[in-house]
C-alpha cells in the first residue's frame, strides 16, 4: 500500500486522500474483472491531482498492468494529440508489427511518429476526423489485448483541440476493452466542450469523478510537520488554504528565510533569486523550449553553450526546480505553476528573441512547420513573408486533424500580412472561415466570410457569388434564415440574372418546404445556366419535384440532370458537389436505391479527393434510407453513426438534428429502443432550437412517435405525430413521405382500437400513391386494418400483395414487414403451418439484415404458435463451398471480392464506406456460408468460382 512510503512527496500523496485512493483501487479492481472505465480528477492547481494519478499508476504497475502516461502543457497546445503522443509513442515503438495488424494504420500514422513507417498517412477531411478518433480508440483497446491498460492524462485543461475532441468521443463511447483512462484537470479551466461531456457522462453514470478539495487542518498540519516553528504554522495554513502544493512551496521557502512569503508566486520567485545568473537563464530558456524540454533547445533559447547548460542543469535538478523524465534527454518542471512563474518573470523582449532562437534551432533540425509555428507566431515581425508562409503551411497541415489549431495559425498569418494585399487577405480569410466552420465555430466562420466578402472583386464575379452563397449557408445553419434570404436576394438584385444565385435561392426555399418556389427558381437557373450549373439545377429540380410527389416531372428533370452530369469530368463536378447530393435524394424519393447509393458514394469520394468538407454529413446520410429499404439495417446504422459523429464535430445543429433522427430510426430497427429514444429526444430538442430545416422539419417528431408506438404508448405516438406534422393532412411533411406518416398513424389508431380513424389514414395513403413505397405501405396498412377487423383471409391476401409490390420495387425491408403481417394473418385464419413458414422466412431475412426489432416481432409470433426459435442459429456449411457463393448477399460478394484482392479489413471498410466491425460481421457470415475458416480459403473459393464463370 502507498501508506508505507517514506518520502515527503509520497506522504503528500496520501495524507487526506484516503477516500479518493479507495475509489481508484475500486476502479482498478473493476478493470481487472474486465470492466473498462474513465476517471476524472478535478481540482484547483496544486491540490494533488497529479499525485493521485501517480498513485494510480504505481498501484496499477504493482498489479502487473500496462501503465502509460501523458501530460499536456500550457504553452504547447498546437501539436495535435500532444499528450496522447507523449503517452503512447514510445510504447508503440516496442510493439511487433503483428500486434498492429488490422488497425487503421493510415489514420494512426498521421498522429504517432512511431507508426510513420508502418503505413502512409491517409489524407483525412476535417469533417471526418471522427475516423481518426475511432482508430485511436481501437488502438488503445488493442494495447490492452494481453494485459489491462491504465492510461493517465494530466493537465487536460491544457489539452490541444484535437485531443479535447477525442476525450469527448471517449466520454460518449468508452472503449469496450480492459482500459482505464484517468484524466486530471483544473476545475476553473476546463474547456466548455470537455465540461459538457463530463456533465453528461456523470449524469449517465459512465465516469468516476473525483473533486479534490482543500486538506482538513489536521491533515495540513501533518504535512507541515515539525520543521516549521509553531509561530509560523497558522500563517502557513492560512496562506495555503489547505492546498498541498502551496503548503509545500511555503514550507520550502520558509526553510531558506526567516520571513514567510505572502504568496506562492513570491515563494517560487524566492527560489529563483537563489540561483546564479547562468542557471536562471537556462531555466528561463527551458520555459520557452517546452515542457518537457530538451537541454539543447533550452540552451539555444538562453544563448548558453550546450556543455555549460548541462552543468547548470545539474544545479536545477539539485534545487528541485526540474526533474528527469523516463525519456532520455527530456526534463520537466516540478509543477506547471513553476514554469508559468519562471516564464512570466523573464522580460517580454527577451522571450520574443528566445522564441526566435528556438525556432531557428528547430529549423536546423528539419522540424515541420507545425513544430515551428508556436515559436514563429511569438517572434515573427510584421511583413515577414517566410513566417507568413510557414504559418499558413502549419494551418494547412493540421486542419484535417484539428481545424481549431489551423484557425489559430491562419489568424497569426493574417496579423503579419503587410499592406492592403486584398487578394491574399481574402484567400487567407476563406481558409480561416473553412477552419472555423470545421471546428464547429459557425459565428467565427461567418465573421471571416463577411470580411472576405468585403474584399471580393466585382459584384457578380465567381468569387463574390461564392462568398455570398457561403455566408447565406452559414446563416441558415445559425438559424438566421431571413438574413440568408435577404443576402441572396440583394446580391441577385445587384447583378441581375445569375444562374448560381437563382440556384442558391432555390435551395433557400427548401427551408420552410416552399417546394413550388424552389422549383420555379431552379427552372429560372436553368434558363441561363452553363454546363456546371445545368447539372446542378436540373438535379435540384428533380429533387424538389420528387419530394413534391410529382413523379413524372421529377423523372424528366432527373434524366436531364444525369445527361448533364455524364458530360462533366470529376474535376468539373467537384466544383458543384451538391449535384450528387441532389441526385442521391431525388433517386431516394423515386425509390431508385442502387442509383442513390452510387451517387452518394461518388459524392463522398470526390469530397475526399478534393478536400471538401461541407457536404460530408448530407452525403453520408444519403446512404441511410436506401440501405434501410434494402434491408441492410446494420450498414444503415453504420452510416447513421458516422453522420452523427461528423455532425457533432461540425457544430452544425441543423445537420446534427437531421443525423440524430436518421440514426435513431436505425437504432430502433436494430432493436435498440433505448438508444433510439435517446437519439430522437436529442434530435427533437435541437429541432426546437434551430427551427426550420430543409425538407425534413417534421421527422424528429414522427420518428420519435414510431418508438413511442413500439413502446405501446399509442396516444403519445399519435399526439407527437400530429403536432410535428401539422395535423392529419401532414402539411409539414413533403408529399413523397406522407404515406410513411399515415402508416404510423394507422398503426397507432389500431393500437387505440380506433378503427374508423385508421380507415381514414389508409384511405389517404391509397389516394396518394406517388411512389412505389406508398403502394407497399397502402397495402400493408390495409392488411393491418383488415386483420384488426377480424377478416384474416382478406388481410392475408392484401399482405401478399404488399409483399409482391415490395419485392418488385426492391423494398426488401418493407417486403419482410408485410411478410410478418402475412404470418399473423395466416395464424389468425388457422393456417398454422403457413404462418410458421412465412414467419420463419421473414425472421431469417430480418435477422441477417440486422432488423432485429421486426425480427423479434416475428419471433414473438412464432412462439405464440408454439414454434421453437433458435436465437443462436448456426448455418450449416454447404458441402460445396462454390455452391455457397450463390447464397452470399450482394454486400458479402463485394467483401469477398476485396478479400480475394488482398485487401485488409480497414481497406475494405474504407472502400465500401463501412465500419471495420461491419466488415468483420460480413466475413463471419461468409465463413459460415462457404464452410471455410480463413481468408485464404475465401480467396481460393472466389477464384475457383471466377474460373467457372
Amino acid at each position: 500500500m502507498l501508506t508505507s512510503a517514506s518520502s515527503y512527496e509520497r506522504i503528500v500523496m496520501v495524507i487526506g486522500r484516503e477516500r479518493e485512493l479507495a475509489r481508484l483501487r475500486q476502479a482498478l479492481d473493476a478493470l481487472q474483472a474486465g470492466a473498462p472505465g474513465v476517471v476524472a480528477v478535478v481540482g484547483e492547481p496544486g491540490i494533488g491531482k497529479s499525485r493521485l494519478l501517480r498513485a494510480l499508476r504505481e498501484d496499477a504497475d504493482a498489479r502487473g498492468l500496462v501503465v502509460l502516461k501523458g501530460r499536456a502543457a500550457e504553452f504547447e497546445r498546437d501539436l495535435p494529440y500532444g499528450a496522447l503522443v507523449d503517452a503512447l509513442d514510445e510504447h508503440l515503438r516496442t510493439l511487433d508489427p503483428p500486434r498492429l495488424r488490422g488497425l487503421e494504420l493510415q489514420q494512426l500514422a498521421g498522429i504517432f511518429p512511431a507508426l510513420e513507417d508502418e503505413a502512409p498517412a491517409a489524407p483525412t477531411l476535417a469533417a471526418e476526423r471522427y475516423r481518426t478518433h475511432r482508430a485511436v480508440l481501437e488502438l488503445v483497446g488493442r494495447l490492452a489485448a494481453t494485459r489491462p491498460l491504465v492510461l493517465t492524462l494530466d493537465d487536460m485543461q491544457d489539452a490541444d483541440p484535437a485531443l479535447l475532441e477525442l476525450l469527448v468521443t471517449l466520454l460518449r463511447r468508452t472503449p469496450q476493452a480492459r482500459v482505464l483512462v484517468a484524466m486530471a484537470m483544473r476545475s476553473a479551466q476546463i474547456p466548455l466542450l470537455l465540461a459538457e461531456a463530463l456533465h453528461h457522462a456523470q449524469r449517465d453514470g459512465t465516469i468516476t469523478r473525483l473533486d479534490l478539495g482543500p486538506l482538513d487542518p489536521g491533515d495540513a498540519l501533518a504535512l507541515i510537520g515539525s520543521g516549521v516553528p509553531p509561530a509560523h504554522r497558522d500563517a502557513v495554513l492560512r496562506e495555503s488554504g489547505g492546498n498541498p502544493f502551496y503548503l509545500q512551496q511555503l514550507v520550502r521557502a520558509r526553510a531558506g528565510s526567516a520571513q514567510l512569503p505572502t504568496t506562492v508566486t513570491e515563494a517560487i520567485r524566492g527560489e529563483l533569486r537563489a540561483l546564479d545568473a547562468p542557471a536562471r537563464r537556462l531555466l528561463e530558456g527551458a520555459t520557452v523550449a517546452g515542457d518537457p524540454f530538451e537541454p539543447d533547445l533550452a540552451a539555444a533559447a538562453a544563448q548558453i553553450d550546450p556543455d555549460e547548460a548541462l552543468d547548470q542543469l545539474d544545479g536545477l535538478l539539485a534545487a528541485g526546480l526540474v526533474r528527469e523524465t523516463s525519456v532520455p534527454r527530456q526534463f520537466t518542471f516540478r509543477h506547471p505553476l513553476v514554469r508559468r512563474a519562471v516564464y512570466e518573470s523573464a522580460g517580454g523582449g527577451w522571450r520574443l528573441a528566445a522564441h526566435a532562437r528556438v525556432a531557428a534551432a528547430l529549423e536546423r533540425r528539419g522540424a515541420a512547420p507545425v513544430q515551428l509555428a508556436h515559436h514563429v507566431q511569438f517572434s515573427a515581425a510584421h511583413g515577414d513573408e517566410a513566417a507568413i508562409a510557414l504559418l499558413r503551411a502549419a494551418g494547412d497541415a493540421v486542419r484535417p486533424q484539428t481545424p481549431a489549431s489551423a484557425a489559430r495559425w491562419y489568424e497569426a498569418a493574417l496579423r503579419l500580412l503587410p499592406g492592403p494585399n486584398a487578394e491574399r487577405r481574402r484567400c487567407l480569410l476563406e481558409d480561416l472561415a473553412g477552419a472555423e466552420s470545421a471546428a464547429g465555430r459557425l459565428e467565427e466562420s461567418r465573421r471571416a466570410l463577411l470580411e472576405a466578402l468585403a474584399l471580393a472583386p466585382d459584384r457578380g464575379s465567381p468569387e463574390h457569388t461564392r462568398l455570398v452563397a457561403g455566408c447565406a449557408a452559414t446563416e441558415h445553419w445559425l438559424g438566421r434564415h431571413d438574413e440568408a434570404r435577404r443576402r441572396l436576394l440583394a446580391a441577385l438584385s445587384e447583378v441581375g440574372d445569375s444562374p448560381v444565385l437563382w440556384l442558391e435561392l432555390a435551395f433557400d426555399a427548401l427551408y420552410g418546404l416552399d417546394l413550388e418556389t424552389s422549383a420555379r427558381r431552379a427552372e429560372q437557373a436553368l434558363e441561363h445556366a452553363d454546363r456546371l450549373t445545368t447539372a446542378s439545377a436540373a438535379a435540384l429540380l428533380s429533387l424538389v419535384r420528387a419530394a413534391g410527389g410529382q413523379r413524372e416531372q421529377a423523372e424528366q428533370a432527373l434524366d436531364a440532370a444525369l445527361a448533364a452530369t455524364a458530360q462533366l469530368a470529376d474535376h468539373e463536378l467537384a466544383e458543384r458537389l451538391e449535384t450528387l447530393w441532389y441526385l442521391a435524394w431525388s433517386e431516394t424519393f423515386l425509390d431508385r436505391y442502387d442509383a442513390a447509393l452510387e451517387h452518394a458514394r461518388r459524392g463522398l469520394e470526390l469530397s475526399r479527393a478534393t478536400g471538401q468538407d461541407r457536404l460530408i454529413v448530407p452525403l453520408t446520410l444519403s446512404f441511410v434510407f436506401p440501405l434501410e429499404m434494402q434491408g441492410r439495417i446494420g450498414e444503415a446504422r453504420d452510416a447513421g453513426t458516422a453522420a452523427v459523429d461528423a455532425a457533432r464535430l461540425s457544430g452544425n445543429h441543423h445537420h446534427l438534428s437531421w443525423a440524430l433522427w436518421e440514426y435513431g430510426l436505425t437504432c430502433w430497427y436494430s432493436g435498440d429502443t433505448a438508444g433510439a429514444r435517446v437519439a430522437l429526444e436529442e434530435s427533437r430538442e435541437l429541432a426546437d432550437e434551430t427551427g426550420r430545416n430543409i425538407l425534413w422539419e417534421s421527422e424528429p417528431g414522427w420518428a420519435l412517435s414510431t418508438v413511442l408506438a413500439e413502446e405501446g404508448d399509442f396516444a403519445a405516438s399519435r399526439a407527437t405525430t400530429l403536432r410535428w406534422c401539422g395535423g392529419v393532412e401532414l402539411p409539414l411533411v413533403v408529399p413523397a413521405e406522407r404515406s410513411i406518416g399515415w402508416d404510423i398513424l394507422t398503426d397507432t389508431a389500431i393500437g387505440l382500437l380506433q378503427l374508423d380513424e385508421a380507415e381514414s389514414y389508409v384511405a389517404r395513403i391509397e389516394a396518394n400513391l406517388v411512389r412505389p413505397l406508398a403502394g407497399v405501405l397502402a397495402k400493408r396498412s390495409r392488411a393491418a386494418l383488415e386483420l384488426a377487423r377480424g377478416d384474416a383471409g382478406a388481410a392475408a391476401a392484401t399482405a401478399r400483395e404488399a409483399q409482391a409490390l415490395g419485392q418488385a420495387a426492391g423494398l426488401r425491408f418493407e417486403c419482410r414487414r408485410a411478410q410478418v403481417l402475412l404470418g399473423r394473418a395466416l395464424a389468425a385464419g388457422g393456417d398454422r403451418a403457413g404462418a410458421i413458414r412465412e414467419l420463419r422466412d421473414a425472421e431469417l431475412a430480418l435477422d441477417e439484415g440486422g432488423a432485429h426489432a421486426h425480427r423479434d416481432d416475428a419471433r414473438r409470433e412464432l412462439r405464440k404458435l408454439g414454434h421453437r426459435v433458435d436465437q443462436v442459429r448456426r448455418r450449416a456449411a454447404p458441402t460445396d463451398a462454390l455452391g455457397g457463393l450463390a447464397t452470399l448477399s450482394a454486400r458479402e460478394r463485394e467483401v469477398v471480392a476485396l478479400v480475394a484482392a488482398g485487401r485488409t479489413n480497414p481497406a475494405i471498410a474504407e472502400e465500401l464506406f463501412l465500419s471495420v466491425k461491419t466488415v468483420e460481421t460480413h466475413l463471419r457470415n461468409v465463413f459460415g456460408k462457404l464452410g471455410v475458416a480463413s481468408r485464404a480459403e475465401v480467396a481460393a473459393t472466389f477464384a475457383r468460382g471466377a474460373e467457372r464463370v
